[in-house]
């Protein structure tokens, strides 16, 4: 879920995350430049992650772009978020 200046609530569907940033797919195109609040919870987890940070990239989801997630946004986080990192890793190594 994100909220976007001026655009609202919205939901997106996340393809990539780090420590300082975020890809993800969403419903509606976003301006690089806008300001975005994200939040998250990850799976395995049950603590709510709000996170800040600025679109600073779009693009067209090639893989669902007449679908209802036809755009992709590149998220930089304004602060880091190094603990990402760790509970990523642990999922990661869940599934294995």
């Amino acid at each position: 879920q994100f909220d976007s200046a001026g655009d609202g609530e919205s939901f997106a569907i996340s393809r990539n995350m780090s420590s300082s940033g975020l890809l993800m797919a969403t419903s509606t195109r976003l301006e690089v430049g806008a300001g975005v609040k994200v939040s998250f919870q990850l799976t395995g987890t049950d603590r709510t992650r709000i996170l800040q940070g600025q679109i600073v990239r779009v693009d067209t989801n090639r893989a669902d772009p007449e679908g209802i997630w036809p755009h992709m946004a590149a998220i930089q986080f304004d602060t880091d978020a190094s603990e990402l990192e760790d509970v990523l890793a642990e999922l990661e190594a869940g599934e294995r």
